[in-house]
């Protein structure tokens, strides 16, 4: 017999976001061969048998954008299912299994995490109350979804932490690089602190269409910025890819010696020297190239 599950999402002819991308998974995490089907307000997941499954949308937040999350176990029954609070229900499970799973290990669970998960139950609860009055409990119930996300980045942000110190703890020089890849601009003040709590790296572009737009001649100086301010915050420097085989990254004057190698590669080798030359003992990590 086929399996029909319905979903109550809000007094209004509009689906929700992506609804055509929603899943339906099994136990295993695969998803089943389902039909969803919008027929205002329900959200209708047709599939081939009854079994039950987890539901994973996209899904709007005020806090993290358009943002995957999915919902506890779904049974099959008569009674329509509240969209958002399955997804809230579902998210906040996972945040206190999750919290389980690491206490167990020995994680310091962070002070503001027990506030968010005690909210969180709260809204949810009212929801779950809130059969009369599904609009509001929609509303309560992305309350929950919302505080959950947050407890969700509290806990991974102190997870983080925690085990980083541990690794430095044992090796006082990471191990690993951590970071991200400026492109034209020095990060903004609110960036630059995300940025530096987080990196012990910082990756320089050099892209060869900016630096010899016009051949012969070299404008260095968003570089040398970027240089510049990555050490005077004490961050290794990953430095390219030198070479770029990407339109974007590519001088539009190359192209009049596409034709001829021996040219392309005097060129290439000469541009390559010239970046290592200047900034040699002030890059920790060279990328030589990419897209080839």
């Amino acid at each position: 017999a086929m399996g029909r599950l319905r979903f109550y999402v809000a007094a209004e002819p509009n689906p929700p976001p992506y609804w055509e991308k929603i899943q339906f998974l099994n136990s295993d995490g695969l998803p089943f061969r389902t039909r969803i089907k919008w027929e205002s307000p329900y959200l209708i997941v047709d599939r081939a048998d009854t079994e039950s499954g987890i539901l994973t949308a996209i899904w709007p937040s005020a806090q993290h954008g358009e943002i995957a999350v999915s919902t506890g176990t779904i049974m099959e029954r008569e009674t329509a299912y509240v969209l958002v609070r399955e997804l809230a229900r579902g998210t906040l499970n996972r945040l206190r299994n999750q919290v389980a799973l690491w206490q167990l290990a020995g994680m310091q669970m962070p002070e503001e995490l027990a506030p968010l998960q005690k909210a969180a139950i709260q809204w949810l609860s009212k929801s779950a109350t809130s059969n009369n009055d599904l609009e509001g409990g929609n509303r309560y119930a992305q309350l929950c979804l919302e505080l959950a996300l947050q407890g969700i980045s509290v806990l991974c942000g102190s997870y983080s932490q925690q085990a980083l110190a541990a690794r430095q703890r044992q090796n006082s020089k990471a191990p690993i690089l951590i970071g991200t890849q400026f492109q034209d601009q020095i990060p903004d003040n609110n960036s630059a602190t995300a940025i530096l709590e987080a990196a012990n790296t910082l990756g320089i572009a050099f892209p060869w269409k900016r630096i010899e737009a016009k051949e012969g001649h070299y404008n260095w100086s968003p570089t040398d910025k970027q240089l510049a301010w990555a050490q005077a915050h004490g961050k290794r420097v990953c430095a390219g890819p030198l070479i770029d085989w990407h339109a974007e990254s590519i001088p539009d004057w190359l192209v009049l010696w596409d034709d001829d190698y021996e040219n392309l590669l005097s060129m290439t080798t000469d541009y390559v020297k010239r970046v290592v030359t200047r900034y040699k003992g002030r890059v920790q990590v060279w990328n030589a190239a990419a897209k080839i």
